[in-house]
């Protein structure tokens, strides 16, 4: 590879970033919104390094409730909160090879009415209203009982917008969770437990190893809910209660770690546990090209931190300036507007959506030997 300082039709992007406690903006905004530059540009040897601003990708949330019981408590139309020593049910009872729940002995209060059955997903959600073959496929063409979330939603961004989904109930919501569930029923409580662990292995993964994630709902006859966090690998999740919401409500994002029993209530207490937010593929390419000149055909990008998504690989961003021959999909139309978006005059041609995390799965040369098969 030539130098990238000077021209380089191909050009490694190595991010690193410094967070605050800022908001970010959206990843969804329109893909032909003017890009800008996010950070300070240096080149060492081959690569070329970008080190973001404080702030430019707002920041994290990572997942603080282990070892703790969350309670609601109905009050009104919401619910209080309390943050509890871990209170855990070893007997797991029954494990379920589908997702309905038909409970015999007591009916749940949730959401306006009595429920005398449910759907479990396992990605970590409850989900009523719904019959088992109502379930659709997940992106990933598996069938969920509970809540599935679009292939890139961004949890920081989803969490406000779940009570559309159905009445439902976020323990840990996890896209792409594995493994088992289990269902005990008692005279005035049902007892939820899921044993899961992270995808792994694959190129879309962030490891090689399963990991360890248990966590338990107690669904109460007087309607309280109880989530229990016993062990958990993973750091992004959402949690929380979504009942549907009557006019003028809305969800409220609340720190379930610092919540206190006199706080609320809420008609819909929930947390988003997130990496900081995907940067935006404009700012990207801006960022290089500004500083740098507009010398590049391709850019990928690799980073020291993970962004706000389920997948550890990318797709592309492209093609941009229209020179790109063959028979993929062009995704983008070719105008000055989007040239203008990326900052290139038309040689910038394609680029990664977003950085790929360097501890993830797509970067090691392959699996350990010990990995398993």
């Amino acid at each position: 590879m030539k130098n990238p300082r000077w021209t380089a039709p191909i050009a490694v992007v190595a991010i690193c970033a410094l967070f605050a406690n800022v908001s970010a903006l959206s990843a969804q905004e329109n893909e032909e919104q003017p890009g800008h530059s996010i950070g300070k540009v240096s080149v060492v040897g081959d690569l070329i390094l970008v080190e973001l601003n404080e702030g430019a990708l707002g920041s994290s949330n990572l997942f603080d409730l282990t070892g703790r019981t969350l309670r609601f408590t109905p009050e009104g139309s919401g619910y209080r909160v309390e943050n509890r020593a871990l209170q855990w049910d070893p007997e797991y009872g029954q494990e379920l090879a589908g997702a309905e729940v038909k409970l015999t002995k007591f009916t749940f209060p949730f959401s306006g009415k009595r429920w005398d059955s449910f759907l479990l997903g396992l990605t970590g959600t409850i989900r009523f209203g719904a019959s088992e073959k109502d379930n659709a496929l997940d992106p990933y063409g598996h069938r969920d009982g509970g809540i599935s979330l679009e292939r890139f939603d961004e949890l920081a961004e989803v969490a406000g917008k779940l009570a559309d989904k159905a009445p439902a109930i976020c323990v840990f919501l996890k896209p792409r969770l594995s493994g088992s569930h289990y269902l005990k029923e008692l005279p005035d409580r049902v007892v939820v437990t899921w044993d899961l662990t992270e995808p792994y292995g694959g190129i879309l993964d962030f490891g090689w190893f399963p990991t360890i994630n248990r966590f338990q709902a107690v669904l109460h006859r007087d309607g309280s809910i109880e989530m229990s966090y016993k062990e958990l690998t993973a750091r992004d999740a959402i949690v929380g209660i979504y009942p549907l919401l009557a006019t003028g409500q809305h969800p409220a994002a609340i720190h379930f770690s610092g919540v206190k029993r006199t706080d609320g209530p809420w008609p819909s207490p929930y947390e988003a546990f997130h990496y900081v937010a995907l940067p935006k593929p404009q700012d990207l390419s801006c960022t290089i090209i500004q500083a740098l000149g507009d010398n590049f055909d391709f850019l990928a990008y690799y980073s020291d931190f993970r962004i706000d998504s389920q997948e550890a690989s990318t797709p592309s961003d492209g093609p941009i300036g229209g020179d790109v021959k063959g028979i993929g999909d062009t995704q983008h139309p070719q105008t000055q507007e989007l040239l203008k978006s990326r900052c290139t005059q038309g040689r910038f041609q394609l680029g990664f959506q977003q950085p790929v995390y360097v501890g993830a799965n797509e970067m090691q040369g392959g699996p350990p030997d010990n990995a398993p098969t």
